[in-house]
């Protein structure tokens, strides 16, 4: 029943215990959905993390997201993030590396510190204009000042 109606209607609706699942297949309907600014309340797992986030452009909802938004728009546009692609390669590929290297001792390791220095890496050169190099070791002070 559930294939049939995806592939009549290009979506379905389903429930996975308390939480109802939309997935759409049509782009027109995914169109409407992603450019609509009345269509933008977050579902309840983000209450979860808005109290360690706090309410920001990511948890924050309808008017209060919406200007937000739009202010910060601009600085994603395409042509903007073109010109930093150099700068993902790059420091993705020191991830990488550095995953790969942590890898070799097969046992667990926490990704969240590598995540973050690449993503410190990232920002400081995208938005200063710095190489910090906080993924190979280098200014670690950095790293320690995200981490308070």
């Amino acid at each position: 029943i559930l294939i049939n109606q995806f592939e009549a209607h290009g979506m379905l609706k389903a429930w996975i215990g308390p939480v109802p699942i939309v997935v759409l297949l049509k782009p027109r309907h995914n169109k409407i959905l992603l450019e609509s600014n009345s269509l933008i309340s977050k579902p309840w797992m983000y209450d979860i993390i808005s109290e360690w986030l706090g309410r920001g452009l990511l948890t924050s909802t309808n008017e209060k997201w919406y200007s937000r938004r739009k202010i910060i728009t601009p600085t994603f546009h395409f042509n903007i993030l073109k010109g930093y692609r150099d700068v993902f390669v790059t420091q993705g590929r020191v991830f990488v590396e550095q995953l790969e290297s942590a890898a070799d001792s097969g046992r667990e390791i926490d990704v969240f510190p590598y995540v973050k220095r690449c993503a410190l890496d990232i920002i400081a050169e995208t938005a200063m204009g710095t190489q910090l190099n906080t993924q190979t070791g280098g200014n670690a002070e950095y790293c320690d000042a995200v981490a308070r």
